[in-house]
């Protein structure tokens, strides 16, 4: 969202805030229903066919979401393929669910309007999303954990799209992208919603930060 208000304030112009389709994503961009992609879209062989990405912006390792009777049944890979009765949740109509079908062809596949499905429901055994989302839902869903399979599924790259037709809009974004590294506000953004520092944070009383509280990764 900070991203989203910098790039319409860098732009001078109103920021509209327009509800994606996953699966309409491309014929969306393209048809003009919205300019730009900012809500963690990941980049995939499939889009990139049908839309422009502009430079990477951030990674981010895949994980899976368990219930708490899961959390030590699938240690690896090897015991999850293994369970022939496996259900895996994806978020409907996101790079996630194509991942599923080709991580796990033989396991039943449950597409998901939201992820808070996943916690109401018995819909799937696990869920699959990447780390730092997942992290943060665990905390407000307290009887489910994060798993990190073994080995790893790898990393996904998150990029803003537009579309097909935007070749200037992106140079511009790609440029602007640059420019907000070089400057510091991503690194303002990092600190500020990551790291929990604010103008008026002091060492005795930091802002809760996932990466302190939770993974423990600084003090």
């Amino acid at each position: 969202m900070a991203m989203a208000y910098e790039l319409a304030h860098d732009l001078g112009c109103d920021l509209e805030l327009v509800p994606l389709n996953y699966y309409e994503l491309a014929s969306e961009l393209n048809a003009g229903v919205y300019d730009i992609g900012m809500s963690a879209i990941s980049v995939n062989e499939q889009r990139l066919r049908n839309l422009l990405f502009s430079h990477s912006y951030t990674n981010a390792k895949i994980v899976f979401i368990v219930k708490e009777q899961f959390r030590k049944k699938f240690p690896t890979l090897e015991k999850m393929h293994a369970d022939s009765t496996l259900r895996i949740a994806v978020l409907k109509g996101s790079s996630f669910e194509t991942l599923a079908h080709t991580l796990f062809p033989d396991k039943t596949i449950v597409p998901l309007e939201n992820y808070e499905l996943f916690a109401e429901n018995d819909v799937a055994d696990v869920i699959l999303w990447t780390e730092p989302q997942a992290i943060s839902w665990t905390i407000r869903h307290p009887y489910f954990y994060v798993i990190q399979p073994y080995p790893s599924l790898g990393i996904i790259q998150f990029a803003y799209p537009v579309g097909m037709h935007s070749q200037r809009f992106l140079d511009f974004v790609n440029q602007w992208l640059d420019l907000k590294k070089s400057n510091g506000f991503l690194e303002e953004q990092y600190d500020l919603w990551v790291l929990g520092k604010t103008n008026t944070t002091t060492e005795t009383t930091p802002r809760w930060s996932i990466i302190r509280d939770v993974l423990h990764w600084v003090k």
